[in-house]
C-alpha cells in the first residue's frame, strides 16, 4: 500500500506538468475489436489467443489476411511455416531481420568464385534461408526443401523446440524427455520426435488433439502455429518475456545506442539506465514528421520500442517515471493520460487509476 500510494503521489505530481489527469479504458498497442469480423476468420478456442499474441506484437492486427487464398484453419505449409518463425525469432531478440547480425542468416552461399547460390532447389525464399541457417527446419535431401508440404504435428513439435534452442540460453542436455503415457497414440510418435512432443506438452504449448490422442500424423494448422508460438514465448522457462535470450554474435548494446543517436535530426528527451535496460524518449524528429517513441535497449541484448500517443510538446523528463522494480515506465501525454510502457515485453496500456 505504501508503494502504491508513493507512486500515486508522484504520478500525479508529473500530470500537473501536462494538463489535466484521464484515464480511459485500458488499451494497448495493436488491438483486435471483440465480436468484429476477424473472429468469424479463426476458430473459437483460437480467438483469446490470437487477441493476446496481437497486443504483445507477436502478430500485426491483419495477421488472418497475410496468406492470400488460404485460411486461418489450412494445413500450414513449409515455407509459410519459415516465414513465421523468423518473425517470431526476430521479436524474441528484439532485432530487426533486414541489418546485421540478423541478415547474415537470410543470406544465400556463395560458390568458389563468390557467385550466389542458393541452399534448396525447389524454393528461393529469405524466410527458409533463414530457418535453415538458424537449424530450425531442415530440408528433405538432395537439394529438395518441400516448401509447399503440409507440416505434421509432430514435424511441428521438433521445429517448436528447435526454436526454443534457438534463441534460449538452455543447454538441450538439461532438459529431460518427459512422459508421454496419457497419450494411447504414442507408439505412433516417431522416435526422433518423442523429446520435442514431450517438451511441447510438458510447457503447455502444444495440447493432444483429444486427452488421450496426441495426433503425431494429423496436420499442422495456420491458427495452431500462430497459437502454438504465443504459448511457446509466455510458457517456456527462457526467453525474452523471462528475461533470458542468446544473442547472435554481432549484438553490441553501445553500437546500438551510438546508431540510434546517430540518426539525422535526433532528439532525446528522456534518459535512464537500470540493471536491464537502458531507457529513452527520442528519435528523429521533423517538422509534422515525428517518430520519437520510447526505446528500450535490453543489458541482455536487442532493442525494443513503443510509441506514446500525443506525446509531442514541451516533453521534459518529468513527465517519465520508473516504478520501484524499475521494469515499468509511466509516460504522461500531453493531455494528461497516463500510460503504462512493461519494459520487458514491449508493450504499452492506458494505466488504471489505481496505478497511477
Amino acid at each position: 500500500m505504501k508503494k502504491l500510494t508513493k507512486l500515486m503521489s508522484a504520478v500525479l505530481t508529473i500530470t500537473l506538468l501536462a494538463g489535466v489527469l484521464v484515464f480511459p479504458g485500458a488499451a494497448r498497442g495493436d488491438k483486435l475489436t471483440p465480436g468484429a469480423a476477424w473472429e468469424l476468420t479463426v476458430s473459437p478456442w483460437a480467438v483469446a489467443e490470437l487477441t493476446e499474441a496481437v497486443e504483445l506484437g507477436l502478430q500485426h492486427k491483419d495477421f488472418y489476411q497475410k496468406y492470400d487464398g488460404k485460411s486461418s484453419w489450412d494445413d500450414i505449409d513449409r515455407e509459410d511455416f519459415a516465414h513465421e518463425v523468423e518473425y517470431f525469432i526476430a521479436h524474441q531478440l528484439r532485432l530487426p531481420l533486414s541489418p546485421p547480425p540478423l541478415s547474415e542468416y537470410r543470406e544465400w552461399k556463395r560458390d568458389e568464385n563468390g557467385e550466389y547460390i542458393t541452399y534448396f532447389q525447389d524454393v528461393d525464399s529469405l524466410s527458409v534461408n533463414f530457418a535453415y541457417t538458424y537449424g530450425i527446419v531442415q530440408g528433405r535431401g538432395d537439394g529438395i526443401f518441400d516448401p509447399d508440404a503440409p507440416i505434421t504435428r509432430e514435424e511441428a513439435a521438433v521445429m517448436l523446440y528447435n526454436t526454443y534452442l534457438a534463441y534460449a540460453n538452455h543447454p538441450e542436455e538439461d532438459i529431460p524427455e518427459l512422459d508421454l503415457e496419457r497419450f494411447e497414440d504414442r507408439d505412433e510418435i516417431s522416435p526422433w520426435a518423442r523429446q520435442a512432443v514431450s517438451t511441447m506438452v510438458a510447457w503447455n504449448v502444444m495440447a493432444g488433439m483429444s486427452e488421450t490422442e496426441f495426433g503425431p500424423k494429423s496436420h499442422y494448422t495456420y491458427e495452431q502455429c500462430w497459437v502454438t508460438f504465443l504459448r511457446l514465448y509466455r510458457n517456456a522457462p527462457e526467453g525474452r518475456l523471462q528475461g533470458s535470450v542468446k544473442m547472435p554474435d554481432g549484438w553490441n548494446q553501445e553500437a546500438a545506442l551510438a546508431e540510434l543517436r546517430g540518426r539525422m535530426n535526433y532528439i532525446e528527451q528522456y534518459y535512464a539506465e537500470t540493471e536491464n535496460y537502458i531507457v529513452l524518449y527520442g528519435g528523429q524528429s521533423m517538422g509534422r514528421y515525428d517518430f520519437r517513441s520510447v526505446w528500450i535497449l535490453y543489458s541482455n541484448g536487442g532493442r525494443g520500442s513503443v510509441s506514446i500517443p500525443e506525446l509531442k510538446y514541451d516533453v521534459t523528463p518529468e513527465r517519465f517515471l520508473l516504478d520501484e522494480e524499475r521494469d515499468i515506465l509511466y509516460c504522461t501525454n500531453d493531455q494528461g493520460i497516463v500510460y503504462k510502457v512493461d519494459l520487458m515485453a514491449a508493450t504499452v496500456e492506458l494505466a488504471e487509476p489505481a496505478e497511477a
